[in-house]
């Protein structure tokens, strides 16, 4: 079996035609981080010489909101919000993050079915064990947002936890990498952009840790990837004196499955996600709802008739 080392040997390398993972190209994602929301674009921007090679350097801008209160002034919105470039590298089919100065190796796409490679450190120190150890299980293609991808469907270890007494939790650095991913552009979803940490398996961190990335549009010189209905960088503001911030109310919250929604606007669709951004279900114009049947923190994002979105954070006893 294949296995890959996690970091890249710091030694000058001869110069390839390979097109690199991320050259001339632009990502937008919708996201949540610690509480706000928006959108963020990713851009190929210049190249930078680190480690006697050439590496891609992106620049991170977008849109950053969160809700302070429920009156309509309680509203904090930047609409030129910026994030440390991030710096990646392609070599024989695999790609490099550059983190804490160290690259570290992220995907392999030359890797067959059957064979893995390590994509993030190991770190036991909250209580994970497993090596975070990427392996192919299935390799394809497919067409999204009106563009033929090839993909890579991955299996990840898992970790878990003692939560609330007997409850065991699934959890580990691997939640960062989602199961399928496609050699031009990635993940749909993800935590960090790029980056292989942090560590989920220690209770107070599952629990506040709120980041996750869902990828709206990509381009580059030979595709273009639209997964919304609207353009790439379209954010619909709520006018701090234009429209009444809605009343909403969760309860119960913690709930053992059900979840009822109080709201002074009309609700048009509620999504259940995990921490990771996988949706586990799609409820339509509902005010209440169903959680999985497997514990722990999920997010709900609610949409409302008059434009406005919300997040919510709920725990599944």
């Amino acid at each position: 079996m294949l296995r890959k080392l996690l970091c890249l040997v710091l030694l000058p390398l001869l110069g390839s035609a390979q097109l690199s993972f991320g050259e001339n190209a632009v990502w937008h994602y919708d996201y949540v981080e610690y509480g706000f929301y928006g959108y963020k674009r990713v851009a190929h921007t210049g190249d930078t010489s680190m480690f006697g090679d050439t590496w891609l350097r992106f620049s991170v801008s977008g849109v950053k909101e969160i809700r302070t209160g429920a009156g309509p002034n309680d509203l904090w919105q930047d609409t030129a919000a910026v994030w440390p470039d991030i710096f990646l590298l392609t070599r024989n089919d695999s790609v490099f993050r550059l983190r804490d100065s160290v690259p570290h190796l992220l995907f392999d796409f030359s890797a067959n079915l059957g064979e893995s490679w390590q994509f993030a450190p190991q770190d036991s120190g909250s209580g994970c064990f497993e090596t975070p150890i990427a392996t192919v299980t299935n390799k394809g293609q497919t067409t999204l947002g009106g563009a033929s991808l090839d993909y890579m469907k991955i299996s990840l270890p898992q970790d878990t936890f003692p939560f609330f007494g007997n409850t065991r939790i699934q959890a580990s650095s691997s939640e960062i990498m989602d199961s399928i991913i496609y050699p031009e552009l990635g993940f749909l979803k993800s935590v960090f952009l790029f980056d292989s940490d942090p560590n989920f398996c220690e209770d107070s961190i599952f629990i506040d840790f709120l980041v996750s990335h869902s990828l709206r549009c990509f381009q580059n010189d030979s595709i273009q990837v639209n997964l919304s209905n609207n353009a790439c960088d379209k954010w619909s503001f709520i006018g701090l004196e234009e429209q009444k911030a809605s009343k909403l109310q969760l309860y119960p919250n913690p709930s053992l499955g059900r979840l009822n929604i109080e709201s002074s606007e009309e609700i048009l669709q509620v999504q259940v996600l995990d921490l990771t951004g996988r949706i586990h279900g799609t409820h339509k114009a509902s005010t209440e709802i169903i959680l999985p049947a497997q514990p722990g923190v999920y997010i709900l994002k609610i949409d409302l008739a008059n434009g406005g979105s919300q997040m919510h954070r709920v725990l599944r006893l």
